[in-house]
């Protein structure tokens, strides 16, 4: 019985993440708000703006981002590995 409970408990909390990740997801912010997510000033970010180096959205004035492509953003800029860059190299090679 204390199984199934904890299985239950286990299941009742991939939900819950689920469910936030997807309301995260279309999660609309603020300049200051992305400026904090990303940890850059907010001059920064709207130099970026300018120079259209960031995702954003802008209606009237105001310029919002989505919370989602923010972090596609950072991650399409990851570096990869000098072990990944081998392996990569390592694959090629075979095919």
């Amino acid at each position: 019985m204390n199984k199934l409970h904890d299985k239950l408990e286990h299941l009742e909390k991939l939900i819950l993440r689920i469910s936030i990740t997807e309301e995260n997801k279309d999660q609309l912010l603020t300049v200051e708000e992305a400026s904090k997510l990303l940890n850059l000033s907010i001059a920064t970010i709207y130099s970026k703006i300018c120079k259209k180096e960031i995702p954003f959205n802008k209606k009237g004035k105001r310029v919002y981002f989505y919370r989602q492509e923010l972090m596609e953003w950072i991650k399409s800029g990851r570096v990869k590995t000098y072990t990944e860059i081998k392996n990569d190299i390592e694959k090629r090679s075979k095919l």
